[in-house]
């Protein structure tokens, strides 16, 4: 016969008024470490004249430490894309029509490439910017004990709307694109419909 009851922790069933020798100096030497840290004035930081003292923020509970976490893979996932947008920028109009090309769209005759590669110099300073804006913004909300997660997510999903627009906007404004694009899907449902 096994016994189904949970088993007692640590004086739970003990009489009233027993204290844990082994526990007993552990306990002592908190509620002194409490005491102390309760009687020390809060610290302030970012004081300047004018301005209120203000007190450190609170210890970094679960819900912090996720936030803090998702925030610098966030900040992190950024400085690669500003990276990256800089690096595609002396190739980006080849590298955005071959991607194209390799679904067998004839872009021969396509004759906005000057545009789209003056779109991928842009598209590299509005994301350094961004990057650089949203990461100074992120630091002082972190600084100020709010959520920071939510700025370089904003951040991100902005420049993607701004790139995958305006790229699309340029491609789709040059008649050769579109006479290919045209081309393509009556090929493509001429001979799903066989």
């Amino acid at each position: 016969m096994t016994d189904e009851r949970p088993k007692p922790r640590y004086g739970e069933y003990a009489p009233e008024g027993w204290v844990n020798p082994v526990t007993a100096a552990d306990d002592t030497a908190e509620e002194a470490r409490v005491a102390e840290q309760d009687a020390r004035p809060a610290l302030s930081t970012d004081v300047r004249a004018g301005d209120e003292t203000r007190t450190a923020p609170p210890a970094l509970t679960t819900g912090r430490r996720v936030d803090r976490v998702a925030t610098f893979a966030l900040i992190g996932l950024g400085a690669f894309g500003a990276i990256q947008a800089i690096a595609r920028v002396p190739g980006y109009a080849t590298t955005q029509l071959a991607q194209f090309e390799t679904f067998g769209l004839d872009l021969s005759g396509f004759g906005s490439s000057a545009a789209l590669q003056t779109f991928g110099t842009v598209m590299a300073v509005v994301a350094v910017t961004l990057f650089s804006v949203s990461t100074w913004w992120t630091l002082r909300r972190l600084r100020a004990g709010r959520l920071g997660f939510v700025v370089p997510l904003v951040a991100g999903v902005v420049f993607g709307l701004i790139q995958g627009f305006g790229a699309a906007a340029i491609l789709m404004g040059d008649p050769a694109f579109a006479e290919a694009m045209q081309s393509f899907t009556n090929d493509y449902f001429s001979s799903g419909s066989n």
